[in-house]
């Protein structure tokens, strides 16, 4: 009768171990399954607050930029000239939400700002109405300068 229960002794002690380690495996899946969906969760809201931010920042250069271009029309209208300084400056973050960006001007048809971030990369564009060429060129987020250049006939886009 001793060797039957030296039997269910050694049974008990490796049940214990085994349902330890099942319950240390189980609880680790789970938490690395959850790990998992929240940093996914967390980077899609981040991308979508990027988007925003991005949308945000275009609107404002684009409103800018179709300001000076109402100037420059209004006085070529009045005077038949066009002004030598149509000027707007204006602060920005240097980040969206973490990440630095870039603004894009492409003179096409819309012409359009393009705005990208470098982590997470997400791209906004936002068309420009203006009847004035644009200078195409790409600067960083921060102050942005929009002026006309009354040598090249064109609305210009800076980050000085």
């Amino acid at each position: 009768m001793s060797s039957q229960c030296q039997s269910d002794r050694s049974n008990r002690s490796v049940s214990i171990a085994l349902n330890y380690v099942l319950v240390l495996g189980i609880s680790t899946v789970l938490i690395a399954g959850l790990l998992v969906a929240g940093t996914t969760f967390v980077e899609d809201n981040r991308e979508r607050v990027i988007d925003s931010e991005l949308t945000v920042i275009g609107n404002h250069i684009a409103g800018n930029i179709e300001q000076v271009d109402r100037f420059v029309d209004a006085s070529r209208a009045n005077n038949g000239t066009t002004p030598h300084v149509a000027y707007i400056n204006q602060s920005f973050k240097q980040q969206v939400t973490g990440s630095t960006y870039s603004i894009a001007v492409v003179d096409g048809d819309p012409p359009q700002l393009r705005l990208h971030s470098v982590d997470p990369e997400v791209t906004v564009r936002v068309n420009v109405s203006v009847g004035t060429d644009m200078a195409e060129t790409t600067v960083g987020g921060g102050i942005v300068s929009v002026y006309y250049d009354s040598g090249s006939d064109r609305v210009v886009v800076s980050d000085d």
